[in-house]
């Protein structure tokens, strides 16, 4: 949440990258009063300006989510705390503070959070109007793909595959490994194929299997 978006930070690159290019052609330009070089400059300034329009909005953007989604997080836990504090209350029987917790905070913070709620929709939608949204408030499978696909190297698509084509492509699989034992592929697949199917004693083993080959 409090991550610069990729899309953004990108372009703040590519501006770094073209100012000093434009530093360093504008110098040899007033040293030389080369007409190329100053047509090359010319050039790269109506590139900064287009990018720094994109810039601008891609910020406005950012920061317009990021203020809905974070609103939002923090009244819910505002309210987590409040719920908390009439828990302990009603214990201490400080019915007082209980009720008035219960039925004047409690009450406020969650009709500010629907209110919050609708803002941060609000904002979904007129980013969806632009492009895809630059925030998320919640972790999805596919984040959790990227980071494991990152410390393990196995690609994130590999990752991703449901669990039925896992099981129906694992003979094929197991062949690209394990070369010229077709027999105990076959046997191992069926095996975990039934299991997974529910054709099984849940009672028992998915399989008893004695592997061997030469020491």
């Amino acid at each position: 949440m409090t991550s610069k978006p990729t899309v953004l930070d990108e372009v703040d690159r590519r501006i770094i990258q073209l100012e000093m290019e434009r530093l360093s052609i504008k110098s040899d330009a007033e040293k030389n009063e080369n007409a190329a070089d100053m047509q090359r400059l010319q050039h790269l300034e109506s590139k900064l300006l287009k990018l720094y329009d994109k810039q601008a909005d891609l910020n406005a953007r950012w920061q317009a989510e990021r203020k809905a989604v974070l609103g939002v997080n923090d009244l819910q836990e505002k309210i987590a705390e409040v719920q908390l504090e009439i828990e302990k209350a009603e214990r201490e029987y400080d019915l007082n503070t209980a009720a008035e917790l219960k039925y004047g905070t409690l009450p406020q913070l969650k009709e500010q959070l629907e209110q919050a709620k609708s803002k941060e929709e609000d904002a979904e939608s007129s980013a969806e109007e632009v492009g895809e949204p630059m925030l998320r408030d919640e972790v999805v499978p596919d984040d959790i793909a990227n980071v494991i696909s990152v410390w393990t190297g196995i690609p994130s698509a590999k990752l991703l595959e449901g669990e039925r084509e896992r099981v129906l492509t694992m003979a094929d699989k197991l062949r690209e490994r394990v070369v010229g034992q077709d027999e105990a592929i076959e046997v191992v697949s069926d095996a975990i194929q039934r299991s997974r199917a529910g054709m099984n004693d849940p009672t028992k083993p998915i399989a008893s299997l004695i592997f061997l080959g030469p020491t």
